[in-house]
């Protein structure tokens, strides 16, 4: 029986070249972290490297055009067009791909998996917050989340404090492949990306991987900001949010939407997460209130919406009473972040509303 190191070490021992190969079924179920060991190693390959494997290696004959090596790997060029996602720089098979596959076999040993897919898919898409405060109140930190989708680290925004505190909780040591994504390039949101890029780099031999798209109108910038905190292009990569779309078990879809940032020369993007359990709305800072009705206006099923919310109004946020427009069937999926005063979470929960909750932290 295969476990995850198992599997990570087989394409090391056997030479196989992660860009002709694709991981799939229970060995991809493994990396996954849906069930902890498998049988064999399941993987499809390009034509080339299926005739370069039948050359090198003394390979048996399963059944039409399926071979076993050392009855330990097991390849086809079948599957060979199946959706991946990049794990140990390995392209293993999506979860929603594997439950179609799965599901067209649908073998005894099939249905036993289908049925911790489903289980895993049951479980609902949590942002857990390192930080809730705006930049001129730090007591609270600067206001970022991660949230976690089978081996995918996400995380939104990377204040002056937060990579600190993800090194600190060990959030950037574990097994993961780290995505991020920013709304806007002022400090509190942006000051400690250059740590996070590094320490990845230099620590744990990982890109992180920037998710963008042409709502991110800042993207420029802060490209720009990565030049001059010299970190070299080779140490982070861009991902096109649209190349992401349904390659994750927990949401379908992940995009910007642009907001308004009010007094300032910055542009801000909200993000949308279209999650398994509804849609998810996570604002920049914004000054008016229309991302948000465009959301609620457009979406059909609302989870949550978490919104920079001020005590009172200033030139880049919104105050609380400007959420007043706000139905009440609607006011317990509203979170507000960003917060700039004490006395504002006894005065968000009078209104009907949440405030967010912050994960303790080994770094306080």
């Amino acid at each position: 029986m295969l476990n995850k190191n198992d599997i990570l070490n087989l394409i090391k021992k056997y030479n196989l070249d992660n860009d002709e190969i694709k991981i799939i079924s229970g060995a991809a179920m493994v990396l996954h972290g849906l069930k902890e060991k498998t049988n064999d190693l399941d993987i499809s390959v390009s034509l080339d490297m299926y005739n370069y494997l039948l050359d090198k290696y003394p390979c048996k004959l399963e059944k039409k055009d399926v071979y076993y090596i050392d009855d330990v790997i097991n390849f086809s060029y079948n599957y060979y067009n199946v959706d991946t996602i990049k794990y140990h720089n390995c392209n293993v098979q999506t979860v929603k791909s594997i439950l179609e596959l799965k599901n067209n076999l649908n073998r005894d040993k099939d249905k036993l998996d289908i049925s911790k897919i489903l289980e895993n898919n049951n479980n609902n898409l949590e942002l857990e917050f390192s930080g809730r405060g705006a930049m001129l109140y730090p007591s609270e930190g600067n206001t970022s989340c991660i949230f976690k989708d089978t081996f995918n680290t996400f995380i939104i925004d990377a204040g002056s404090d937060v990579a600190t505190k993800l090194i600190a909780d060990k959030i950037l040591d574990s097994d993961s492949e780290f995505y991020f994504l920013n709304t806007h390039t002022h400090c509190d949101h942006i000051g400690s990306i250059g740590i996070m890029i590094q320490y990845l780099y230099y620590k744990k031999n990982k890109i992180l991987n920037i998710i963008y798209d042409d709502n991110m109108l800042h993207l420029d910038k802060l490209l720009t900001i990565l030049e001059c905190m010299g970190i070299e292009k080779n140490q982070y990569r861009l991902i096109k949010s649209n190349t992401l779309t349904n390659k994750f078990s927990k949401f379908n879809d992940i995009k910007y939407k642009v907001s308004n940032h009010g007094d300032t020369p910055l542009d801000s993007s909200s993000i949308v997460i279209e999650s398994n359990n509804g849609d998810i709305l996570y604002t920049g800072d914004i000054a008016d209130t229309k991302v948000i009705e465009n959301f609620i206006n457009k979406s059909n099923n609302i989870d949550k919406i978490f919104v920079d919310v001020s005590l009172t109004k200033s030139p880049v946020h919104i105050s609380l009473d400007d959420l007043k427009f706000i139905k009440d069937e609607l006011k317990s999926k509203i979170w507000a972040m960003h917060i700039n005063d004490k006395i504002l979470e006894e005065k968000t929960k009078e209104l009907g509303f949440n405030i967010v909750k912050v994960k303790k932290s080994l770094h306080n």
